[in-house]
């Protein structure tokens, strides 16, 4: 093998080996707006009840969103059929309107963790439904949401 070829089975092997050790990622685009009436729905699938998982949820939206923050429901509906709900405030800007997250040009990229040390306590499929709760029948300048589960034992 020559030195370029070398070089370039290390750079593939190192990158791969920096991912992030996600159990579940996934995004929904938006097209814009967020409707009231347009829950998102995650299905998770847990396969070992022994790990500890972060949850995060990453916000794209415009620097056009005219609000500074957003209130949303999240209903985990586990295996067996029960199922846990909360409102959740999720700050967009702070009080002088500077956005949170980073942004470019016409977008910002808003992270926001959810629950760290989170624990699944059921095998099997749990679905998550994520919805806007606000007085605004659309979100206009909503673009993607990406809901992510971290295997928070793997090292990277």
């Amino acid at each position: 093998m020559n030195y370029s070829t070398i070089l370039g089975l290390f750079l593939i092997i190192s990158f791969a080996s920096c991912q992030e050790p996600f159990l579940y990622k996934n995004t929904i685009r938006l097209e814009e707006k967020w409707s009231y009436t347009d829950s998102i729905r995650f299905e998770i699938p847990i396969t070992d009840t022994t790990k500890l998982y972060e949850l995060s949820l990453d916000i794209e939206h415009t620097k056009d969103y005219p609000f500074q923050n957003v209130y949303t429901y999240f209903d985990t509906q586990y295996p067996s059929g029960l199922h846990n709900s909360r409102v959740v405030n999720i700050d967009f800007a702070d009080q002088t309107g500077e956005w949170y997250g980073k942004c470019s040009s016409q977008t910002c990229l808003l992270s926001v963790i959810l629950q760290q040390n989170a624990y699944f306590n059921e095998l099997g499929t749990h679905i998550v439904t994520i919805g806007q709760f606000t007085r605004q029948e659309e979100l206009m300048g909503m673009r993607s949401l990406t809901f992510k589960v971290k295997d928070t034992q793997k090292q990277r």
